[in-house]
């Protein structure tokens, strides 16, 4: 599905790609179940699936609450600027993914120092099938290594997890629980910020310019 207007509210719809579905070999291609280009949209209690690419969160602000979404490469992605919140996110690369072949969860695409892209999850669960390493992100795009932000925190994770690889991105984990939460094999220049610092990015006004001025989301969501 490819959303490109602003302002949409959906609750309880599941986008499925079933491309892999039925495969006797498996192929890591590009296969996205939902494609989002419009600003302020919210997704309340949604399943996003698919192996590769499952999620793109192309451009805009989004939000997503207790949602569930699952992949195995890439499959949140792109370069919006977005809070996951209480969501689900399972790292799975189907029926016939190839044995301990691993996997990112998120590749995001900031492009510029007044790009405002960032993928935030806050009070999220990252479990997985524990077929492969799932790694918690990367860059993405020939801008990306220098502008991509990723924000995790207080997350529980259970799949066992590698770091991300490339030095001049912002990335962060606080207060995060769980086996896969053990920080002492990521990579060295894993940013650490202050309360004061983190609120600029798990505060709904990281997103909220403009959200509580459109009338069909509940009033209460952002609590």
């Amino acid at each position: 599905m490819n959303i490109r207007g602003s302002n949409l509210v959906a609750e309880g719809i599941t986008f499925k790609n079933t491309y892999y579905d039925t495969l006797e070999e498996f192929y890591f291609l590009l296969a996205e179940a939902v494609r989002i280009a419009g600003d302020k949209c919210a997704f309340f209690d949604c399943a996003f699936l698919g192996v590769q690419d499952t999620l793109f969160d192309h451009r805009g602000r989004h939000y997503f609450k207790k949602c569930y979404i699952q992949g195995g490469v890439d499959f949140i992605y792109g370069d919006g600027q977005s809070i996951y919140e209480e969501c689900i996110i399972k790292f799975s690369r189907g029926r016939e993914g190839p044995p301990g072949r691993g996997g990112c969860i998120t590749a995001n695409r900031g492009s510029s120092d007044e790009d405002n892209s960032a993928f935030v999850f806050k009070n999220c669960t990252i479990t997985g099938n524990g077929k492969g390493l799932a790694r918690l992100g990367r860059a993405y795009g020939n801008h990306s290594s220098h502008h991509s932000q990723f924000i995790f925190r207080r997350r529980r994770c259970t799949p066992r997890l590698g770091g991300l690889e490339w030095r001049n991105l912002t990335y962060v984990e606080e207060g995060c629980k769980g086996p896969g939460a053990d920080k002492s094999k990521r990579v060295p220049w894993v940013k650490h910020m202050s309360t004061r610092e983190l609120q600029q990015f798990v505060n709904i006004a990281f997103i909220n310019q403009g959200f509580r001025n459109f009338p069909h989301i509940p009033l209460n969501c952002f609590t």
